[in-house]
């Protein structure tokens, strides 16, 4: 059966060319559909919960589903059509657990400079790729750029790494240029679906979720409930998008500063607050190590350990180069090597708290012999003036 709209019953042409308008281009995006959004479309709440219904309908007869419910068959099949975008990069690929996988939604954050934007136009190359290579083969991408930090030039140095022509792969890049969050939200609801669906891009980018969110909102508390709701929205469009269309989705994001950062934790913390924490499937922090080495660790995942390594940014994007040996030396040792590792520094640490804690009691020790002394000296100064002021009398 295919996904045509006009396959449901009772939709006719017009119908079909109203709900195209609206970005539902097709049977499996009309099923993810609110009805508030049917709402806007003209239709009353009856009328789209039947619509929303029939589709489900469709689908669950398509896919041996029951009831909004598919079967362990089926789930196994849906597991089975994940694809990934290798980076070819080993250490990345491994803790990333083959590459990034379709059907998922990526936050990268970091300090400015850290190398997020490079990682994204990294991908697009990538994603071109042949599937025997670690690619998609994918014919396009599409590019929601809120910071213009889209670069030819940067293309251009990476498709040559990559043996691509950079004239192709720009040609490849579905770029929109949201000047607003409300700009933002209209592309990311309404126009994202009908250029996935006119170009069959594989690949979506965000480059920053946060960037109008904080020259919009700023710091004002009363609009926070607003900005939380605008950027779910936002995301959730990109996660319903990545599903339907069996495509990797990735966003960047901006850094706040961890005020109650201590030395056994991180003095970034992402911004946005927990919505984007949530509604985010794998959250990486890429962070400086050394002048071009970057840490790239997993802060989030459900099916992906904590685990990072560090890679080199070069021209050519994140290479494992000879530089990040030094750090990526220890990494694939063994657990019981990591294990011993992490006794020894939870030894190390007890020691510091122990050694503090006497530098404390004895500096307290030594304020308070100090202060009796003082004391003693006052008492005797005062009995000594008391006794003399006797002798005069």
């Amino acid at each position: 059966m295919s996904l045509e709209l006009d396959n449901l019953k009772g939709v006719g042409p017009s119908t079909v060319e109203k709900l195209k308008d609206a970005g539902i281009m097709n049977i499996q995006v009309l099923a993810t559909t609110s009805i508030d959004s049917l709402k806007g479309v003209g239709y009353g709440a009856d009328a789209a919960k039947k619509l929303i219904r029939a589709a489900k309908n469709r689908l669950d007869e398509m896919n041996g589903g029951m009831f909004g419910f598919i079967t362990g068959d089926q789930l196994l099949q849906q597991f089975k059509r994940r694809q990934f975008i290798k980076t070819g990069q080993a250490p990345l690929d491994r803790i990333l657990g083959g590459g990034f996988e379709t059907q998922k939604v990526y936050e990268l954050y970091g300090p400015q400079g850290s190398g997020k934007s490079s990682l994204l136009h990294q991908l697009i190359c990538l994603s071109m790729l042949p599937e025997e290579k670690g690619g998609l083969a994918s014919p396009a991408t599409v590019f929601l750029d809120c910071e213009g930090a889209f670069s030819i030039r940067r293309i251009k140095t990476m498709a040559e790494y990559y043996g691509l022509d950079y004239e192709t792969v720009v040609q490849s890049v579905a770029r929109a240029n949201p000047a607003t969050t409300d700009d933002l939200l209209y592309v990311a609801e309404e126009g994202l679906n009908k250029i996935m669906e006119q170009t069959g891009a594989r690949l979506i980018l965000l480059d920053s979720i946060a960037t109008h969110f904080r020259a919009e909102y700023g710091s004002e508390r009363q609009l926070f409930p607003i900005r939380q709701q605008k950027a779910n929205r936002i995301i959730h469009a990109l996660k319903k998008a990545a599903t339907n269309y069996n495509a990797v989705a990735v966003l960047t994001n901006q850094v706040t500063a961890n005020v109650n950062a201590t030395a056994f934790s991180s003095k970034y913390t992402h911004s946005m607050g927990y919505t984007v924490g949530h509604e985010s499937q794998v959250r990486i922090l890429i962070a400086p190590r050394s002048k071009r080495v970057k840490k790239i660790k997993i802060e989030k995942a459900v099916d992906l350990a904590n685990e990072e390594i560090f890679l080199e940014l070069v021209g050519a994007g994140f290479i494992n180069t000879v530089e990040c040996d030094q750090y990526n030396a220890d990494i694939d040792k063994s657990p019981e090597w990591h294990a011993k590792q992490a006794k020894k520094n939870n030894k190390k640490r007890d020691s510091k708290v122990k050694e503090t804690n006497v530098i404390e009691q004895a500096t307290e020790a030594t304020e308070v012999e100090t202060l009796s002394k003082e004391k003693n000296q006052t008492s005797t100064t005062k009995k000594a003036k008391t006794k003399k002021n006797k002798q005069k009398s």
